[in-house]
């Protein structure tokens, strides 16, 4: 089950990269739940969501604020209900043009269809917020 759960976050990755947003929606539950580290930390982008609606705006806010020149997944962790996937990401914040380059942690938890019910995004984010200071 593990494998099958990696297949279906690197076909999100994929989706991601050619940027195929809506093929995503289909990966989702109805009720997911989106989340970057609980806090507000005034970045357009790392907002929490709920539902396939608010979800989908992430991609569209992400699109706009931050180009990303780089999103290279480099490994996976799983078990039976949760895919972890550490990323390498570079992007230019559309507003001062400065660059940030992460390496983050997406946390994928799957419901009994094989949706993701959950996701939880680790990044550094007082580098993303640094790079949103005029």
């Amino acid at each position: 089950m593990s494998k099958e759960l990696e297949l279906k976050v690197q076909n999100i990755y994929k989706a991601f990269q050619e940027g195929r947003i809506s093929d995503i929606a289909s990966h989702l539950a109805t009720d997911v739940q989106w989340e970057h580290n609980y806090h507000n930390h005034d970045i357009p982008w790392i907002k929490e969501r709920r539902g396939i609606a608010d979800t989908m705006e992430f991609f569209n806010v992400l699109s706009k604020e931050l180009k990303i020149t780089e999103f290279q997944p480099l490994s996976f962790l799983s078990n039976d209900t949760q895919v972890a996937g550490v990323v390498q990401l570079m992007g230019e914040v559309q507003m001062t043009k400065r660059v940030v380059k992460d390496y983050e942690i997406h946390l994928f938890t799957f419901d009994q269809s094989g949706k993701v019910s959950q996701f939880r995004h680790f990044v550094d984010t007082h580098e993303q917020w640094k790079a949103l200071q005029p």
